[in-house]
């Protein structure tokens, strides 16, 4: 008996590019997607880090702003802010600048003579040129988009007639880009009770 030999069929050139085709959309789409989330993960920890350094912006802001007085200059200025502590005898303002909350302070004694001293203890803490001599120290970290200070106010106060101060609250908002939204930015914003106004922080 005769013994057949059965040829044994590989793949064809046309299958072979068929599926080398396949496989080449299959790896391209694999690896759009997954740089796609490598891509917005970089982006949700860069803005988590920056919430982060404005939270603790806002921290310090309402540390010092509960126990002092909001100082106005004559008008307001939506990107900074003034305060004076009766306590510590000294002044401070916040300021938005360079994509960034900053800060400047100093003792009331230590302002130039030249700034004028005003009606009240504290006011020359609200006039800009007292801290002209005091190097700012930037509060956050990353880059903030925008940055403002609202406040409400009526009094002072005068210790002479035991008339209580009323200022009210003071808001503070900063909004962080953010581009794994259409959107592009997320706001922060957190408002604090100040001097004989009882309230809590909030976040």
């Amino acid at each position: 008996m005769k013994k057949i030999n059965k040829i044994k069929k590989g793949f064809t050139l046309i299958e072979m590019i068929v599926s080398v085709f396949i496989f080449s959309i299959i790896i391209t789409a694999t690896v759009v997607v997954f740089s796609g989330y490598i891509k917005t993960h970089k982006y949700s920890r860069i803005v988590q880090k920056n919430l982060e350094g404005v939270q603790f912006a806002f921290n310090y802001m309402a540390k010092t702003l509960r126990v002092s007085d909001v100082i106005d200059e004559g008008s307001v200025h939506p990107d900074r802010i003034f305060t004076y502590s009766d306590a510590n005898q000294a002044c401070t303002t916040f300021y938005f600048y360079d994509k960034a909350i900053w800060y400047k302070t100093l003792k009331l004694s230590d302002i130039p003579a030249s700034v004028p001293l005003g009606d009240k203890v504290g006011d020359r803490c609200g006039n800009p040129h007292s801290y002209n001599l005091v190097s700012g120290s930037k509060l956050t970290i990353g880059e903030i988009d925008h940055s403002r200070f609202e406040y409400s106010y009526t009094s002072r106060g005068n210790k002479d007639t035991n008339t209580p101060p009323t200022v009210g609250l003071v808001t503070i908002s900063a909004a962080i880009k953010d581009k794994t939204t259409d959107k592009g930015l997320v706001w922060a914003q957190t408002s604090v009770s100040l001097l004989n106004y009882s309230g809590e922080i909030t976040f």
